[in-house]
């Protein structure tokens, strides 16, 4: 595996290189136990995200999808954690209405519907997109959905 990492380094660090090693490691089955899994896609998560150029990928849907992961991945050890991997995708993601609505779905599950509805609102008036994506995710937390937006169907499975 670590010449795998070594190709996607010296091939310039792309966000889909990432996410395919990444999603590959996710599916290995011969973690010793669900700490060592933790700890394994924790550090392959954040090696990812050191190695991305943030500022060539601010709109980099595959880019968004990481930090989502990284954020679900940490929020399943610790709620807080997840929620501050939430607020920095979120400032620095800013355009990407799936971030937002992927924060706004943790939060809803996490019991908080005000902070649901205010990341949604803010998402709204930074003018994330796709805007229809967006108002479909309003809309059903307006209407009592607890599913926002079927992560599922953009890539992401939660509970990783």
């Amino acid at each position: 595996h670590t010449s795998w990492l070594h190709r996607i380094i010296e091939s310039g660090s792309k966000p889909d290189d990432w996410l395919t090693y990444i999603s590959y490691a996710e599916q290995r089955p011969h973690y010793s136990d669900q700490h060592s899994r933790y700890r394994y896609l924790f550090n392959m998560y954040n090696a990812a995200l050191q190695h991305i150029s943030l500022d060539e990928n601010k709109k980099n849907i595959t880019y968004a999808k990481l930090h989502i992961k990284f954020a679900l991945l940490q929020g399943d050890e610790d709620v807080e954690d997840g929620r501050m991997q939430f607020q920095f995708a979120r400032a620095n993601l800013r355009t990407i209405a799936l971030i937002h609505i992927a924060a706004a779905q943790y939060e809803l599950d996490h019991g908080n519907l005000a902070k649901s509805r205010s990341i949604l609102r803010k998402a709204k008036e930074v003018e994330a997109e796709p805007r229809d994506l967006l108002n479909k995710a309003m809309q059903k937390l307006l209407t009592g959905d607890k599913e926002l937006y079927s992560l599922e169907q953009c890539g992401i499975k939660q509970g990783i």
